[in-house]
């Protein structure tokens, strides 16, 4: 038990030292580029902005980098689909109705993977709705014309 804890301790402690040189690092690195920028006759505010959009796209790929090995050690980008096939003989669409009911089962099983996904889609969609009242009268005449009548209103 003692050689366990022996192990956790310096791996926890190589973890600190690394993060620790890895931010000097990035902060060297970023004070180099902004002196390059303004040795390069850059205004000092141009280089700034410059130095902070990398540092923003690093920010960036680091959490992609982030979601992606979640992601995969979750089995959730290598797993292989097992979504809702359309009917018919040949998993082809044969009809509107067949569309229709493959996209709501779809949009289901999607909510139902990802809830907190499908809430923040449905509260911006609720937002672009209440803030457009021509994208609500825009929505209103689809929903109009796909139900064929004054069943909206």
């Amino acid at each position: 038990m003692a050689d366990l804890r022996w192990r956790v301790t310096i791996a926890v402690a190589a973890a600190l030292a690394v993060t620790g040189l890895i931010a000097a690092a990035i902060v060297w690195l970023t004070g180099a580029l902004h002196l390059y920028l303004l040795a390069l006759s850059v205004t000092p505010a141009l280089a700034a902005l410059i130095v902070g959009l990398a540092l923003i796209s690093l920010a960036v790929l680091v959490i992609a980098a982030a979601r992606f090995a979640s992601h995969r050690g979750a089995g959730g980008f290598w797993r292989r689909r097992t979504g809702v096939r359309a009917a018919g003989s040949g998993g082809g669409i044969d009809s509107i109705a067949d569309l229709r009911g493959l996209a709501a089962r779809e949009t289901a099983a999607a909510a139902e993977a990802h809830p907190y996904g499908a809430f923040y889609a449905a509260f911006l969609a609720g937002l672009a709705l209440g803030a457009s009242p021509e994208l609500r009268d825009m929505v209103k005449t689809a929903l109009k014309a796909s139900l064929g009548g004054d069943h909206v209103r």
